[in-house]
């Protein structure tokens, strides 16, 4: 008899434990397309790449004109294919469109951001620098979600590559992740570079703005609040469901 209310308890103890670990989990799919990134204080678009299916009104295929905030010494035209690729002023542009109809009730998304460390530019190595693999995963949000799933870079920290088992094994929750995606940040030592993130082996560097076909995905600072969300309800029923039949098997024992 005392095996089996062991038994019980182990189990229970152990529901518990993976509910509560769920409710804290870095990534969290809130549903609506949204995941919060709770170690960034990020939210994140679920579809890495909407922009294959949603451009909030801009034409595919032509150009845009210019974005109003790049500072280069000659802009140049945005432009998005029929797959969601885009130059870098594009992908700004596209931005701008999603804020304006205000995507998901929110208008303020934005592109991923980097930091720029060391000298300014690619501190190219591999690892420790922000540019190339294995890069300090503080200096860029997609860097830090990449590495932060467990994903292995091609080349390991002594530059040899490539690694077993290399490259976007673990997307989480997100759904076509496959892609080189910018960064929102311009790449200071070149008028028409931008930073980028290489998901399909981990590599962290600086692209021609208006040459370089990659990949948008919206991100916003903050969190969606989960306090009204069904899931959570949830979660706290079966809590309190746990914890009523733990009660009612210790006062079995008295």
């Amino acid at each position: 008899m005392m095996m089996k209310r062991s038994s019980s308890v182990l189990v229970i103890g152990a529901l518990i434990s993976v509910a509560v670990a769920n409710a804290h989990a870095a990534l969290v799919d809130v549903g609506n397309g949204l995941v919060n990134d709770t170690t960034q204080q990020l939210v994140w678009l679920k579809d890495a790449n909407l922009a294959a299916t949603e451009t909030f009104g801009l034409a595919r295929d032509t150009d845009l004109g210019t974005d109003p905030g790049d500072t280069s010494p000659v802009p140049v035209q945005g432009r998005i294919g029929s797959d969601g690729c885009m130059n870098w002023p594009a992908a700004m542009l596209w931005i701008d469109a999603m804020n304006r109809q205000k995507y998901k009730g929110y208008d303020d998304w934005r592109l991923p951001a980097l930091t720029d460390t060391g000298d300014p530019g690619c501190d190219i190595a591999s690892v420790g620098t922000d540019c190339g693999s294995n890069v300090d995963v503080a200096t860029g949000e997609l860097a830090h979600l990449w590495y932060g799933l467990g994903n292995i870079a091609f080349y390991d920290t002594n530059g040899i590559g490539p690694q077993p088992g290399y490259g976007l094994s673990n997307a989480g929750p997100f759904i076509n992740m496959q892609h080189i995606f910018w960064y929102g940040t311009p790449y200071l030592p070149s008028p028409d570079g931008a930073w980028a993130f290489n998901a399909f082996d981990g590599t962290q560097l600086n692209l021609s703005k208006s040459s370089a076909v990659l990949r948008g995905w919206a991100v916003r600072s903050g969190q969606v609040d989960q306090t009204a969300r069904p899931g959570t309800f949830a979660l706290v029923a079966m809590l309190g469901l746990l914890g009523l039949v733990l009660f009612w098997w210790m006062r079995s024992r008295t």
